[in-house]
């Protein structure tokens, strides 16, 4: 496979780019494959998140890694990654980015997350697919109208609390070296629309429009700027780490709120909240802490969503566990508010959830997880309320 990438590369080298010399970087693969088989016991009335469901299901995700490197003369390191999703995906291609790096630091350009998302920490659990700050798989129940989720802003679908203001979006992001534990990043996100940038410069909400993109979009925030600072090191003889950040983005036209007119539109109790209505903005932070096999953290997201009064959204989440040899467990919970409009008299969404994990590692990145888990989701009325019980077992294969 090594030789098949370099060729390639040397190809196009020679002919769409004719005239300029491959990069020679070290070429290797890596990825990961998961899988999963779950039961769910829930609310299925009539009218109730469950309704008509199966109580059982088996779930996959993977991607493979195409990362290149090589290191100059000068001691520079430059290099790309290439995250393939492993199946048919909206987005085929996950993060893809180059990176400069030396002692003056790191820095990061294209799809990838910000420098808030990769510096902030959470809570701890064993099983971060399903139990972590940015799960791999959605919740394994039905949230219903419930938009307590998490992460991915208002009505999102996530059970998550990363703070995803721009996601993959293309970026710029820079990273100070390391001095005495502390290290701080800051990312520009020049437009924050899914896939801006790509295929040559033509932005995925304007797919034909060549150039830059518009300034003017109602609810779109863009030109966000989000900043993450942390710290590892020991404290005696137990290892630490904490770190947090900031997120902003800045409003191009605003929506209101009695019409909508945002990129996703909610209604509930007759009254609709249109995100852009005003800058969103975003604050986490977390620590993690272990000793002698004891591990333990928490974290917490706060996500104004960008809208113009009410509708922010709270959450926090503690977990500890123990691990010796090959096997480790933890348990965790979280707990998320997500705000209404008070002077309406609607009640807040809740999402809350406690879970026990357990995990066997039986060879080199290879584990099989089991957990159990409930939640509980409460709103307004039956189509936002749900509880009940998962129970899970998987295996992912890194390489």
């Amino acid at each position: 496979m090594k030789k098949v990438l370099l060729g390639t590369t040397a190809f196009v080298a020679a002919g769409a780019l004719a005239g300029e010399a491959a990069a020679k970087l070290d070429m290797r693969l890596g990825g990961y494959f998961e899988a999963i088989l779950f039961g769910v016991s829930e609310k299925t009335g009539a009218r109730e998140p469950g309704e008509n469901r199966k109580g059982y299901d088996f779930k996959r995700e993977a991607e493979i890694f195409f990362l290149g490197e090589a290191t100059l003369d000068n001691g520079l390191k430059v290099g790309v990654n290439v995250q393939l999703e492993a199946e048919t995906c909206g987005d085929q291609i996950d993060e893809s980015y180059l990176y400069f790096q030396g002692n003056w630091g790191k820095l990061n350009l294209g799809s990838e997350n910000s420098a808030h998302y990769l510096m902030t920490y959470g809570h701890h659990t064993v099983w971060s697919s399903i139990d972590g700050q940015d799960i791999n798989f959605a919740p394994l129940y039905q949230l219903g109208g419930n938009l307590a989720g998490g992460g991915s802003g208002l009505g999102g679908a996530g059970a998550a609390y990363a703070p995803l203001l721009t996601g993959d979006e293309e970026k710029l992001t820079y990273f100070t070296p390391r001095f005495n534990g502390f290290q701080f990043g800051i990312s520009w996100t020049p437009e924050n629309s899914s896939g801006s940038g790509c295929c040559g410069g033509a932005s995925a909400d304007k797919a034909n429009t060549a150039g830059a993109p518009l300034d003017n979009e109602i609810g779109e925030q863009s030109n966000a700027i989000e900043i993450g600072l942390n710290y590892e090191g020991m404290i005696g003889s137990a290892n630490f780490a904490a770190g947090g950040g900031y997120g902003v983005g800045f409003i191009e036209k605003r929506s209101s709120l009695a019409t909508g007119g945002g990129p996703v539109s909610i209604t509930r109790g007759g009254l609709v909240a249109a995100p852009g209505g005003k800058d969103r903005h975003q604050f986490s932070g977390g620590f993690l802490v272990g000793y002698q096999g004891w591990q333990f953290g928490a974290g917490g997201l706060y996500d104004n969503n960008g809208v113009s009064s009410g509708w922010e959204e709270y959450t926090w989440a503690v977990g500890g566990g123990y691990g010796t040899g090959p096997w480790a467990a933890s348990l965790s919970y979280i707990d998320r508010t997500q705000k209404m409009d008070h002077s309406s008299g609607i009640d807040d969404d809740e999402h809350k959830s406690g879970t026990i994990a357990a995990r066997y590692t039986f060879g080199p990145g290879m584990v099989v997880n089991a957990a159990a888990q409930y939640f509980y989701l409460t709103g307004e009325d039956s189509a936002q309320k749900n509880q009940g019980f998962t129970g899970t077992v998987g295996t992912r294969i890194s390489f």
